[in-house]
């Protein structure tokens, strides 16, 4: 081992070796391990889209902006607003709170009362959170689901509470297949019934099919409604009772052809399946579901329409116009919850059926504020 000496000069330390040269070896510092990059941060989630106003399956946002908020078809609407109670239902077949519920909906989206809102997020949260259409007929579930689909539509329940619209999306498509305890489900009932049932069945088949953005679905509503008006390549497959209505009883239809007549008489825009409730005669006795029989029919063709369906009006030479010109060949105008159906039909076809109301249908209503009566 090397041997050093130490000495002081002038104040300063001074090493020496004494029998070998003095190696002065800087000393080599651990080895550091290279740093380690942070791991990688998130990106920050998208901005959340901008929201659109959707057409609307019924009536627009924009539409709605542009209404009056005076005169007889606000004050109705108003009224029915006011009125709907939160007693939601799907199993009574004459209860008003579906179409008190579409009302609230529209007052809302024109004055953005949340009131008005909250009548609607509570419907569709009892639709979604219960079981409200244990026990109920197809005619039922018909009649009033497709108010609570249209209310849904318009209030824009998608953006304004997306949690309860992803539940009120499930239940939605559950109500298509259940089995009621009369007539099958909503599509079965659509596809077998060529009256009343299978037009309510069917309208709101078609609203709920919009609103989940199930084309297919759609398709088939339509392609059942047309089948109804006459198109037997959209579609044939009805169960029909008596045929004693029917001008080819090989081929039987929901709206009876252009031009037909039974015996001379003019039954052109007949409905077989209505007429047939009473006992044949010409002309025929009056028969109040001559009136129903279209409810559900022009909704669906009014929703078509403003999906895209562009020849659902014209359909079977302008069958829906035909069947309302049918009741006022016979002096049966349109009255009570049938009034709603006018001012569609004038706006449709550009015709002026005289308008006695609006009010609200047994499954929509209040177009004389939303349609120009």
């Amino acid at each position: 081992m090397t041997k050093v000496t130490v000495t002081s000069i002038d104040g300063k330390i001074v090493i020496a070796g004494v029998d070998a040269p003095l190696e002065i070896v800087t000393a080599t510092p651990p080895p550091v391990d290279p740093p380690v990059d942070p791991p990688p941060v998130d990106p920050p989630p998208p901005p959340p889209p901008l929201v659109t106003p959707s057409t609307g399956i019924w009536i627009s946002l924009a539409e709605i902006s542009a209404l009056p908020t005076s005169g007889a078809g606000w004050t109705d609407v108003l009224a029915a607003a006011k009125n709907a109670s939160g007693a939601t239902s799907l199993g009574n077949q004459d209860s008003n709170d579906s179409t008190n519920v579409m009302a609230a909906a529209l007052v809302y989206a024109r004055t953005g009362e949340a009131v008005y809102l909250a009548k609607v997020k509570k419907a569709i949260t009892d639709i979604a959170t219960k079981n409200l259409e244990n026990g109920s007929r197809a005619l039922a579930l018909g009649r009033e689901l497709i108010g609570y689909v249209l209310a849904a539509d318009i209030a824009q329940l998608r953006t304004l509470d997306p949690d309860l619209d992803a539940k009120w999306r499930t239940k939605l498509a559950a109500l298509l297949t259940y089995k009621t305890s009369q007539a099958g489900s909503l599509i079965d009932c659509s596809l077998d019934r060529p009256n009343n049932w299978g037009g309510h069945s069917r309208a709101s088949w078609l609203a709920a099919a919009l609103y989940l953005g199930d084309k297919a679905g759609a398709d088939r509503a339509v392609a059942t409604l047309k089948g109804w008006m006459g198109d037997w390549d959209a579609y044939n497959g009805f169960e029909y009772g008596d045929l004693a209505w029917q001008i080819d009883k090989s081929k039987p239809v929901g709206v009876l052809p252009k031009g037909a007549k039974i015996q001379g008489y003019d039954v052109d825009g007949g409905q077989p399946e209505e007429l047939r409730r009473v006992s044949f005669k010409i002309p025929p006795g009056f028969v109040v579901y001559t009136w129903e029989g279209w409810q559900g029919p022009i909704a669906a063709c009014e929703m078509a329409k403003r999906a895209g369906y562009e020849d659902i009006w014209d359909c079977c030479d302008k069958a829906p116009l035909r069947g309302v010109q049918f009741n006022y060949r016979q002096g049966w105008a349109a009255e009570g919850d049938d009034r709603w159906i006018i001012p569609i039909i004038n706006r449709a076809y550009g015709v002026s059926l005289p308008v006695t109301g609006g009010g609200a249908g047994k499954n929509v209503g209040w177009t004389l504020w939303t349609h120009g009566g």
